[in-house]
């Protein structure tokens, strides 16, 4: 796979000022690179010098200089004035729903009343079944976690926030997310953690973050929220939970 220019895709999206997406896009980019700067280049790679030797290290450096390459043509001072989540914010207020999921999360509902209106957009934006909205709103219930819990049909036992989240960013695969071994996600996994032997996200979730009983649980909540997002139903209270006494 040959190296993008993330740089070329910021000022492609950023001149496209009438199109909301395209400052999603923007976004993203700028997102993307925003860790992987020289500065902060320098820093991973310190680390890596530091934890791994040998074949690992050449893979993680190696992942890194990919991630760097694609982010190599933003100028060396854009990044003083850079403001990736001003961009989203921006976005969202032009209606754009990829980013209205991204920020949903960051939406701290003041009262109930609040809170059921966020579910209630939250609810909105998965039915655009756009992937990209789908991975975006696993934030939501990361978020909620520390508010609420859910009781799932035919799911025993409480379930939490986070599990949801992780079952949601499973189900944007399903949905056409990029998840396989080739994503920067995949990539900076490696650079970050040692987690280079992963071929997709789903792998990475079960080898390095789930025990065994969580990553049963995750995967039937993901089954839950795909039927969900292709025919529109859910069980009571999936968006809300109940809130934490």
């Amino acid at each position: 796979m040959g190296s993008r220019d993330l740089y070329a895709t910021f000022k492609k999206f950023s001149a496209d000022k009438l199109n909301p997406e395209a400052r999603y896009f923007a976004a993203a980019a700028l997102q993307n690179c925003v860790h992987f700067t020289p500065g902060s280049a320098g820093i991973l790679r310190a680390k890596i010098a530091k934890e791994s030797g040998g074949a690992l290290a050449t893979t993680r450096v190696d992942s890194l200089n990919r991630l760097q390459t694609e982010c190599a043509n933003f100028p060396q001072d854009f990044w003083r004035e850079a403001n990736p989540w001003k961009s989203l914010e921006d976005a969202a207020t032009s209606g754009d729903p990829k980013s209205k999921a991204a920020l949903l999360a960051r939406n701290e509902p003041a009262s109930a009343n609040d809170f059921l209106k966020l579910a209630a957009e939250a609810q909105d934006l998965v039915s655009t079944k756009d992937p990209v909205v789908i991975d975006n709103l696993a934030s939501y219930f990361d978020e909620r976690n520390q508010f609420a819990t859910w009781q799932i049909p035919q799911i025993p036992g409480a379930v939490s926030g986070n599990q949801i989240a992780a079952a949601m960013r499973l189900a944007a695969c399903d949905f056409g997310y990029d998840c396989d071994g080739n994503s920067r996600e995949i990539a900076a996994g490696c650079v970050r953690f040692a987690r280079c032997d992963m071929s997709n996200r789903e792998s990475a979730f079960q080898h390095y973050v789930a025990t065994p009983e969580e990553y049963s649980r995750v995967l039937a909540l993901r089954e839950l929220i795909v039927n969900g997002i292709s025919n529109g139903r859910w069980p009571e209270g999936f968006w809300t939970g109940s809130r934490r006494k």
